[in-house]
């Protein structure tokens, strides 16, 4: 292990202390392991119990060559749009430039958007808190190339006036993260920056980033999916009983690779419920894979609503409330129902205040069971928690005192 200086960040700051401490002679340090702990991110706790990752060097460096992977497939993109050799891409490309918007302590900000764009000599421009107005400006005036953020941040950037002033026209890459990229934000972040190449990923902070992937025209064709899976790493989708589904059926999503963590910090109980006895990651999402190997999202296994007997997934519930003309954003959750045990109930932000045309919206396109029982509107952002996750233990919250 590390026997050089360190500095506990428990104990209140003493200057006098760090300057005694740096004329102390030092021992020369261990030699680091693949398999040594590297780094400790927290999960950001959307059900409602933070934990700490472990990650290896081995999977943080995994992880950072999945990122790169994906600057691969942007450039791979580029070269079949224009029709040129790939060498001629990155031959004429100007100095590259990331936008970090995510905080360090995020994996999307520590891996893909901080480590992986400096492995490529990618200047790396960062945010102290995130601000569109902010954004815009930088962009312009850094010349930012790659611009990765949550599709709250993307509606921030197309709803603020000052930003439709902006010169935008040097961002090439532009990923979204961190939950479902609404259809018709997807739609808008297109039409505001028709040269970039979208993309999206899916992973998690045990994953040390994306494991599956889609850029450009893949991504656009598959708007739905998450990603396709990465050579980097296997996906099983696991039935009830722990047996493969097959192609097209539902089930939790597992993942195994280098990329995974080596546990919970202090928590020896939540690691082992974490993997399954053969070492595969449990993820908690319910989906599928097809004959591509695209993974699709049904919902999170713990924002499932039972409902008089019926299982509802939130996720699939709020992708057609996304696809409905003047909805923003949007949120469903259950709420507790005498009859029913739970009820699912909804949360619409935009430009519309009507409940039954938002109920008939979701009840015509999936079953009828599925359209959520009452419907509040709000004129403000949805809560969300520190890395931009909606926040449902505040929206619940919310609705309990409505």
């Amino acid at each position: 292990g590390y026997t050089g200086r360190m500095l506990d960040l428990t104990k209140p700051f003493d200057p006098d202390e760090i300057a005694r401490r740096q004329t102390e002679p030092t021992t020369e340090a261990g030699v680091a392991q693949a398999d040594d702990g590297c780094a400790i991110l927290f999960t950001s706790g959307t059900t409602g119990r933070v934990k700490g990752a472990v990650l290896s060097h081995r999977s943080l460096i995994t992880g950072l060559m999945a990122a790169q992977l994906s600057g691969v497939m942007v450039m791979h993109n580029m070269a079949k749009t224009y029709g040129v050799p790939v060498e001629t891409i990155i031959a004429n490309l100007p100095q590259q430039a990331c936008l970090l918007v995510y905080p360090l302590f995020h994996i999307s900000g520590l891996g893909s958007s901080f480590l992986s764009p400096l492995l490529a000599g990618t200047k790396v421009v960062i945010m102290r808190r995130w601000d569109a107005d902010e954004a815009a400006r930088l962009i312009e005036r850094e010349k930012v190339t790659q611009f990765s953020a949550v599709p709250t941040m993307m509606w921030d950037m197309l709803h603020r006036a000052s930003v439709g002033q902006a010169d935008l026209s040097s961002l090439r890459n532009v990923a979204s993260g961190g939950q479902a990229l609404p259809v018709n934000l997807l739609d808008q972040v297109r039409s505001a920056c028709p040269q970039a190449v979208m993309g999206t990923g899916y992973g998690m902070t045990e994953t040390s980033g994306a494991f599956a992937q889609a850029v450009g025209e893949d991504f656009i064709r598959n708007r739905a999916a998450a990603g396709r899976v990465l050579p980097l790493a296997e996906v099983r989708i696991a039935a009830s009983d722990g047996t493969a589904q097959p192609i097209g059926q539902s089930g939790e999503i597992l993942v195994r690779s280098a990329m995974v963590m080596k546990g919970y910090w202090n928590r020896p109980e939540d690691t082992a419920a974490a993997f399954t006895p053969d070492g595969w990651l449990k993820t908690g999402d319910v989906g599928y894979l097809d004959d591509e190997g695209y993974i699709f999202i049904v919902d999170r296994m713990k924002d499932m609503v039972i409902s008089g007997g019926e299982n509802i997934y939130c996720a699939e519930v709020e992708r057609v409330l996304g696809e409905m003309e003047g909805v923003t954003e949007c949120a469903a959750f259950g709420i507790a129902d005498e009859r029913l045990g739970e009820r699912l109930v909804a949360v619409v932000v935009g430009d519309l205040n009507d409940e039954p045309a938002v109920i008939h919206w979701v009840g015509e396109r999936l079953a009828r069971y599925k359209a959520p029982g009452q419907v509040a509107f709000k004129a403000t952002p949805l809560p969300r928690n520190h890395v931009g996750k909606v926040d449902k233990i505040a929206l619940r919250a919310e609705w309990a005192a409505l």
